[in-house]
């Protein structure tokens, strides 16, 4: 499958104890022909660092999501650390022209610092990571979700959500720290009227919609 990734830096910017608070509206966009079926990953890491004591740094999306994905957090000292935090990619993908995801509002926001003290965000950076089909194996938005069963031994092997990126032709689900990366033997192909793939040394094949 085709891909793409794109960067884009906001600015930097100083969080203190009167003014512990900075939030950006991000939108991500898209423009080309249709897709069949088009997957999207986003990101924001930021780096930063504080003077004096560590403190908290803290990443959360005011949008409506789900809670284990809406905000994550770090502690921040002088030498500096880098936070990842992953953001909502839900959009009209597969439309011809230019589409948009609906704005997201992410607000950083400083806890534990002191009086006289700063934190801060010396370069934040949103990645967004395409990978699409004109045609091929997809079926549309309900492909940015697997829902995968293997039988394993007397055990049953079950993994189940979002496509959170691609390397190469593998892809990884899940989101935050559980994920899990299928790694593709085969990329999709037609063979005899059926499409076909080999994912983790196991063929599967495209359902008729």
């Amino acid at each position: 499958m085709p891909s793409a990734l794109a960067s884009l830096e906001g600015p930097s910017f100083v969080l203190t104890a009167d003014e512990p608070v900075a939030a950006f509206e991000v939108t991500l966009c898209l423009e080309g022909p249709t897709a069949k079926a088009a997957y999207v990953h986003a990101s924001l890491t930021a780096d930063a660092r504080t003077t004096g004591d560590a403190a908290t740094l803290r990443l959360e999306s005011l949008a409506d999501r789900p809670a284990d994905e809406g905000s994550d957090s770090l502690e921040v000292s002088a030498q500096g650390q880098e936070l990842r935090f992953s953001l909502e990619a839900d959009g009209p993908w597969e439309d011809g022209g230019r589409r948009c995801s609906t704005p997201e509002v992410v607000e950083f926001s400083a806890e534990g610092l002191a009086d006289g003290q700063s934190l801060e965000i010396e370069a934040w950076v949103v990645d967004m990571d395409v990978k699409w089909d004109a045609g091929a194996f997809g079926g549309g938005r309900g492909d940015s979700r697997v829902s995968y069963d293997r039988k394993k031994g007397a055990g049953n092997e079950h993994t189940e959500g979002p496509i959170a990126g691609w390397v190469g032709d593998d892809f990884v689900v899940g989101v935050m720290t559980q994920k899990t990366t299928f790694n593709v033997d085969t990329p999709p192909h037609e063979d005899a009227g059926t499409w076909t793939m080999v994912v983790n040394g196991d063929t599967m094949y495209r359902l008729a919609p």
